[in-house]
């Protein structure tokens, strides 16, 4: 999963032109916030990207409960699956 968090980021970081924001964008916590700062500098952001992090960022984040099975079940869905792969095309 933070395979597709670095892809995110390096597809998104690519597009920025600038290399202060390109800085600043490596410097922004969570891919959630770099998103938006890439889009606050227009950069246009799939929703694909935003959908995906629902996905696997609260899990991974849970320390509380053990959340791999209900993410593994949730990963084996072909919807989720033809979206993952998109990022690699």
């Amino acid at each position: 999963m933070v395979i597709q968090n670095l892809k995110i980021e390096e597809k998104i970081y690519n597009k920025l032109i600038s290399t202060t924001d390109q800085s600043e964008f490596l410097n922004t916590h969570g891919t959630n916030d770099k998103l938006h700062y890439a889009e606050n500098k227009g950069v246009s952001v799939p929703e694909t990207y935003h959908l995906l992090g629902i996905i696997y960022n609260h899990p991974l984040h849970d320390v509380i409960e053990d959340m791999a099975k209900p993410l593994s079940m949730k990963l084996e869905n072909p919807v989720i699956l033809n979206m993952m792969k998109k990022l690699w095309d």
